[in-house]
């Protein structure tokens, strides 16, 4: 596609894997003013942004990518993500609730469960986490969370106990 949005979205790529992020980011900029629903464009700003740590504008380019593609699964976890390294907990979890439909593994499930353990549900975050392991039983990182938490959110110590039995054999 030679339209002018791709043009400069295919160059902000150059400029990214050439290590130039304030050119790639000024390209993927011009890439969706040139083209509004340039789905690429917006993801891969959000990213670029994301990077520098400027999260409240990956935040925006996220959302903008949504409204071109509301079911990505990419712009989804990636503007969860961002609202999760704003400490938007409440919000991140819709959007990694949404990632999740698409993909459940270990990637999403990790930060979801954190982000409701940070606003206060504990139970469902134990949920979250032994969901994913109904179907990765052996996951040492998940079984590890999940005992953590019992032991220290919920004080469920047989619970607990339980986990890290399953870790210890």
């Amino acid at each position: 596609d030679d339209s002018p949005a791709d043009l400069h979205y295919t160059y902000g790529k150059l400029l990214e894997e050439s290590g130039e992020m304030a050119g790639a980011e000024k390209q993927y900029r011009v890439s969706v003013q040139k083209d509004a629903r340039y789905f690429k464009g917006w993801l891969n700003l959000g990213r670029v942004t994301a990077q520098g740590q400027k999260f409240d504008q990956a935040e925006h380019a996220y959302r903008q990518a949504l409204l071109v593609e509301p079911a990505s699964y990419e712009a989804n976890f990636n503007l969860a993500n961002a609202l999760f390294k704003q400490k938007k907990y409440q919000t991140a979890i819709e959007y990694f609730e949404n990632a999740r439909r698409n993909e459940s593994g270990r990637e999403v499930v990790l930060p979801l469960a954190s982000s409701y353990e940070n606003t206060s549900q504990p139970e469902k975050a134990a949920k979250v986490y032994a969901d994913f392991l109904k179907e990765n039983p052996k996951d040492r990182v998940v079984l590890e969370r999940l005992g953590y938490l019992y032991y220290r959110k919920t004080k469920e110590k047989d619970k607990a106990l339980e986990q890290f039995n399953k870790l210890l054999k």
